[in-house]
């Protein structure tokens, strides 16, 4: 199975602030990466494209299912993380409230906060659920957000979310991943 992992292009977000559950649309330069994108893939022979049902993803990933004709499949199991009470803040902020839980976060991104929408099992059960209902043996794209991708990587590679999750993606970046999986 060949897995394309795709974080979404640049939204409209404002900048620095935690972002998991809340639906903003491409910007411009989002808009530019797509068309980046897209060309990067035209040569890849996709079966199917995968996101998740927030806009920055699904317009992400309609740039490239159009180019190849194919449709988009949108999912809610590939949010990124919701971020709870602190949807929209300064994730510093964290280290001023409650510096040890932001401690425990920082050392292991798996310790997540009380305060955010969902635990990490919760987070890694709904994510691997996804996985979990993909064909297998195909050609893929998944176009979602740091951590869904994160955790996807992992699971895909055997590495640990700590890893592929400091390595990230780059807004509009694409990876590649072979599995022996078929």
């Amino acid at each position: 199975m060949n897995v394309w992992l795709a974080r979404h292009a640049s939204s409209s977000a404002p900048p620095g602030r935690a972002w998991g559950w809340t639906d903003f649309e491409l910007s411009a330069a989002g808009r530019r990466q797509v068309r980046a994108l897209a060309r990067n893939l035209a040569d890849v022979p996709l079966d199917h494209v995968f996101s998740s049902d927030l806009q920055r993803s699904w317009q992400t990933a309609e740039g490239v299912a159009r180019a190849q004709r194919i449709p988009v499949q949108r999912s809610s199991r590939l949010r990124e993380v919701n971020f709870g009470a602190w949807e929209g803040q300064r994730l510093e902020a964290l280290w001023d409230s409650d510096p040890l839980q932001a401690q425990a976060w920082e050392s292991d991104p798996r310790n997540f906060p009380a305060s955010f929408g969902e635990s990490y099992a919760q987070f890694e059960r709904r994510v691997h659920g996804f996985l979990d209902s993909i064909p297998r043996c195909e050609n893929l794209l998944v176009v979602a957000h740091r951590g869904s991708l994160a955790l996807l990587e992992a699971k895909l590679t055997r590495s640990t979310f700590a890893q592929t999750f400091a390595r990230g993606l780059a807004p509009g970046a694409v990876t590649r991943l072979v599995t022996s999986s078929c």
